[in-house]
């Protein structure tokens, strides 16, 4: 099994490199020009059901949109509301939530702050009080930032500096300290939006063409690569990607969906509008992850490989102690054998239970049941597994939950062939690595089997099984 994970570790990876220079693929995009003049700040909520668009006018305002298909703007988003906020924030350049949506964080340009803002309602920016937001000062003139995983450090883009800073309080700017920066020079484009992969692996700086020049050679997406997660002191640009796709462009406002395969960016020179691409692979907008350089990854590939596995035994592994234990219990008709008590809070289970169970099988009666050749005996397994798989030079640790009940029956005909069926539910929760990866899985397995006898204390067993 291990020779298998590896091979398809392999595998991955060298498709992956095949697709090192495929481009941003265009899919559509939608006009937010009757809300925002000058789109400059794109965002959605984890599920891709809001999405959220900032622009520089004067009218400053946010417009909430709601999405049918999520992350798919194709699907006209419907305007929730325009949140009119140019009473408190000129220039608003770049807009951000915290990591449960309670928070949003908002970059003005012009005053080079970011301002704090209370959500009553997760990721609904109506539910935010204009005059309440909490400031922090920059300076300069940013354009663009973006933070890490959990909050702990911010990162801002300026006319001509990239800045890190470590906040002692998660998403709260005004806890930064004294900022590291690098130099990240625009050329002859100007600084628009700036973006972070999710694992803090890329890097993704946007520019422009310069006001009133619209030259399309100069609009760029610069994409780097870090040497140690969510640090800029070692940074290598990959390449670069031009763009644009019409004859009228200046672009902003970079971000990617969840899973780094879509990117959208805003164009406030044609039409105020957010378009949207899909990427070869995950942040590919010029070069692929390698899966094996990244511990989170390689951790995903041994859960999927290792929970195929474990589905497979978890399934057989009840089904085969029953057999022996009936061969060890040949002589006698009473076969029930409850090792639970049945109390179930899930649905399914319940559902399962109260139909294959009788009442009066059930593990506390028993011994009730009249002991005749050819009645069905119920029997039932359940199993819980909880622990932790420590991390290796290769992958991350895996916190691992695994709960499953088996419920079967069975009955013994005049030849002593004993024959019965089983249902099977699993659940397995496994989070990997620090940075929210997650495995969650529910199986639901039928499982058919039978032992006859096939000479003297020898046995012949025989199963076979579904699970979805």
């Amino acid at each position: 099994m291990n020779l298998i994970r590896y091979i398809l570790i392999i595998f991955i990876s060298v498709f992956i490199n095949l697709n090192v220079y495929a481009e941003p693929t265009y899919e559509d995009n939608f006009s937010v020009t009757d809300e925002n003049k000058t789109p400059t700040g794109i965002a959605f909520n984890p599920s891709g059901t809001k999405m959220y668009v900032i622009g520089i006018t004067s009218n400053a305002s946010i417009g909430q949109y709601s999405l049918t298909v999520p992350f798919d703007i194709s699907t006209t988003p419907t305007l929730d509301e325009d949140v009119a906020i140019q009473s408190d924030i000129a220039r608003p350049q770049d807009i951000k939530f915290n990591s449960d949506g309670t928070k949003l964080i908002i970059l003005a340009t012009s005053s080079g702050r970011v301002q704090v803002y209370d959500l009553s309602t997760a990721y609904d920016v109506r539910t935010l009080t204009l005059g309440t937001s909490k400031t922090a000062s920059l300076g300069g003139n940013p354009r663009g930032f973006d933070f890490n995983h959990n909050g702990t450090k911010m990162f801002v883009l300026k006319a001509d500096t990239l800045e890190e800073y470590v906040l002692t309080t998660p998403y709260d700017p005004r806890t930064k300290g004294t900022a590291k920066s690098i130099s990240v020079d625009p050329g002859d484009s100007v600084h628009q939006g700036f973006g972070l992969s999710s694992d803090g692996k890329k890097m993704f700086v946007m520019k422009a063409t310069v006001f009133g020049t619209m030259d399309n050679s100069q609009n760029l997406i610069d994409e780097y690569s870090l040497t140690n997660a969510f640090n800029i002191s070692g940074i290598t640009l990959n390449g670069t990607y031009n763009s644009s796709h019409s004859d009228d462009e200046q672009i902003s406002a970079l971000v990617f969906n969840k899973s780094g395969s879509k990117l959208y960016y805003a164009n406030f020179a044609d039409g105020d509008e957010v378009r949207q691409f899909s990427l070869p692979c995950s942040y590919g907008v010029i070069k692929c992850i390698d899966p094996t350089d990244d511990e989170d990854d390689v951790a995903s590939v041994e859960v999927q490989s290792e929970v195929s596995k474990k589905l497979i035994q978890h399934t057989t592994f009840p089904v085969l102690n029953r057999m022996e234990w009936l061969r060890r219990n040949k002589n006698s008709n009473n076969l029930t054998n409850q090792n639970i008590k049945f109390n179930f809070s899930n649905e399914i289970l319940a559902s399962l239970s109260n139909l294959i169970i009788p009442i009066y099988l059930s593990s506390d009666n028993s011994s009730l049941a009249e002991p005749q050749l050819g009645n069905w005996s119920y029997w039932s397994e359940g199993t819980i597994s909880v622990g932790k798989v420590g991390d290796s030079n290769a992958s991350s640790a895996k916190n691992i939950n695994t709960s499953a009940i088996t419920i079967g029956a069975d009955r013994k005909n005049n030849k002593n062939r004993m024959y019965g069926f089983a249902f099977r539910f699993g659940s397995d929760d496994i989070d990997v690595g620090n940075l929210g990866s997650a495995l969650d899985m529910n199986a639901l397995s039928l499982t058919i089997y039978e032992t006859r006898p096939s000479g003297k204390n020898m046995f012949m067993d025989s199963l076979i099984g579904i699970s979805g």
